[in-house]
């Protein structure tokens, strides 16, 4: 990390103090010797500038009160530099506001009253030694932008994306799981609830209210897992906003503009010579001072030439243009834009013979403008790029995450939607199924028909049941164990030999694991469902068993006269069902078995044991 490190608290600035009195020396005995004891202030507050920023400004301030008490000479430049560093440190470091505007408004008053204390005087040390604080405030500013910046940066990396995105999915599983259960359990109750009218009425309207509810319930459903089985859109990766420079800029020229008409209403006496067009042309070159600073350069430099050829009597006078020159000189070497460095070179020749007409004060004082401004440079182009880079590094890691989020909610949008469609397709199917054979028994055979209604309040409450296991694995994660598992199947199965199918089951051993118990369940399940809906009445055969060192799960029946369940199409049931099985190492086969009947039957290539199959 490159740096001029004379700015920066870690170092102590003893080099720099004794510098700077030096300086301040050097310039009190050719002025006013008595003024000399201001030298200690400056060497022990530049000193100090490194841990003490605040109490570092207000000695060098006392220097500069004690020197004009002391007679030192309006003009001089003795405290230039000690007064550029400290004033910095106090805009730089020092949290609080009025603090360092203070000690920076008594340093420009103390420094006008060596002279006259006039309003043009005033003004013009004001605007110089004020712009070493503003500096130093806005370097303060990026300075604690790029620490949050890094800080956050270093938050996001920590994060574990995995853990992110499991966060996010369960919000999401939480969110629409809770419309989902609304949805199914009003349904089923108010089936249930029609059943219960009917069998004690068997009249026509409410048998049919329960066709009619669990076909609106399905579409219901159906609209709720299309939304679900949507794809998200993938997250766009984010940029770090730009601001528009050249509008930035020309608004800072434009203040310019406006405070230099500002200083010559005050003092009028500065219209003499050329000053209104070096001050106008200082100004505008501020409009290009990020986009061609080297342009901006050579602008400030030509606005110079009428004041090189008719020097102003009142050097003060020249003081409004120091913020420009520090502006531009910070614009090029801030980021190390060698190539424009002619343009420096030019404006600093340019200002260097202006200010070679006001003798050793005005080479002195120039030379601390420039020197000034390319340390605050570089002070800020180090936060800049750590800003920058942190800000980068933070963008990188929030899309990262947000991605992670999305596929993770997206994988849990689908897991819910194949989930609902497995319980609503048979628990939702069967009273439909059932309501169906009560409404066509219904003026032929009452107790049959009655049967049927008694049986759709059962299976109700077994889709009750259903529900609640699913939003309880949803929450918690499933667990069955083989005999729940084996349970769990029996009862399936019994809900259908109610509603009057023919099965015959041959359930063997069945694994321990959760996942995989939880798609052998789909599996038979889809199986019944689809024999319910597209063959009634054909017999049934459910089988769980090994076969060598695999396992295979296989539902058929016998054939009937609905579509077959792959040319109905369009649903979550079979495609979903491979992606489970496909999900565990395994393959699935769906189609006719041909002997007009119709199979589905999981298969995996290795069983060990009383295990889940291995993946």
């Amino acid at each position: 990390m490159r740096s001029v490190r004379a700015l920066d608290p870690a170092v102590a600035p003893w080099g720099a103090a004794v510098l700077a009195a030096a300086w301040a020396a050097a310039f009190l005995v050719g002025d006013q010797p008595r003024a000399l004891v201001a030298v200690p202030l400056v060497l022990v507050g530049v000193g100090l500038v490194g841990r003490r920023p605040l109490a570092a400004a207000t000695l060098v301030t006392a220097a500069a009160v004690a020197s004009a008490v002391l007679g030192a000479g309006y003009g001089n430049v003795d405290l230039v530099p000690a007064a550029a560093l400290t004033l910095f440190a106090a805009g730089r470091y020092v949290a609080a506001l009025w603090p360092g505007a203070l000690v920076t408004a008594v340093f420009a008053v103390a420094s006008a009253a060596r002279g006259e204390l006039a309003v043009g005087s005033l003004a013009a040390t004001g605007v110089v030694f004020g712009s070493a604080w503003v500096f130093g405030r806005v370097v303060r500013h990026r300075a604690v932008a790029a620490r949050a910046a890094a800080r956050e940066a270093a938050v996001l990396a920590a994060a574990d994306p995995r853990a992110w995105s499991e966060q996010q999915a369960l919000e999401e599983r939480r969110r629409m799981a809770g419309r989902a259960l609304h949805t199914l359990r009003t349904a089923v109750l108010d089936m249930q609830a029609a059943a219960r009218a009917g069998a004690i009425s068997l009249s026509s309207d409410a048998v049919g209210r329960i066709r009619q509810r669990g076909i609106v319930a399905i579409d219901e459903l159906r609209e709720l897992i299309g939304l679900l089985h949507d794809p998200l859109p993938t997250p766009a990766a984010a940029e770090v906003p730009r601001r528009s420079v050249w509008r930035g800029d020309l608004g800072v020229a434009l203040v310019a503009v406006a405070g230099t008409l500002c200083l010559l209403a005050v003092d009028p006496g500065w219209l003499g010579g050329g000053l209104v067009l070096a001050y106008l042309g200082t100004a505008a070159s501020l409009a290009v001072r990020r986009t061609r600073p080297a342009v901006g350069c050579l602008v400030a430099a030509v606005a110079l030439l009428p004041v090189i050829v008719d020097p102003p009597d009142v050097p003060d006078s020249l003081l409004p243009l120091v913020p420009a020159y520090l502006v531009l000189t910070w614009a090029v070497v801030e980021h190390g834009r060698r190539h424009e460095g002619w343009g420096l070179v030019v404006l600093v020749v340019a200002a260097g013979g202006a200010a070679s007409r006001h003798g050793a004060t005005g080479m002195g004082f120039i030379a601390c403008v420039f020197a000034f401004a390319s340390l605050v440079a570089v002070a800020w182009g180090e936060r800049d790029r750590i800003l920058q880079q942190a800000q980068e590094r933070s963008t990188a890691i929030r899309c990262q995450l947000t991605m992670a989020s999305a596929a993770a909610v997206s994988a849990e949008r689908l897991r819910l939607a194949r989930d609902l469609h497995d319980v609503t397709s048979h628990a939702v199917g069967v009273m439909v199924l059932q309501a169906g054979a009560a409404e066509a028994m219904r003026l032929t055979d009452a107790p049959q028909a009655r049967e049927a209604l008694l049986t759709v309040e059962a299976a109700g409450e077994q889709a009750l049941e259903d529900i609640a296991a699913l939003f309880a694995a949803l929450e918690d994660g499933p667990a069955p164990s083989p005999d729940a598992l084996r349970a769990g199947i029996a009862r399936l199965i019994g809900g259908l030999r109610g509603a009057g199918m023919e099965i015959a089951a041959d359930i063997d051993a069945l694994p321990d694991s959760a996942a995989a118990g939880t798609v052998v369940y789909r599996v038979v399940q889809e199986g019944l469902t689809n024999a319910a809906r597209h063959a009634p009445g054909a017999p049934v055969r459910v089988e769980a068993r090994r076969e060598g060192r695999g396992y295979v799960v296989r539902v058929s029946d016998a054939g009937g006269d609905g579509p077959s369940p792959i040319s109905a199409g369009g649903g979550f049931g079979l495609p979903g069902l491979r992606e489970r099985v496909e999900a565990c190492a395994g393959t699935l086969r769906a189609g006719p078995d041909g002997r007009g009947g119709f199979v589905l039957e999981a298969r995996w290539p290795a069983f060990n044991g009383a295990d889940a199959p291995s993946r």
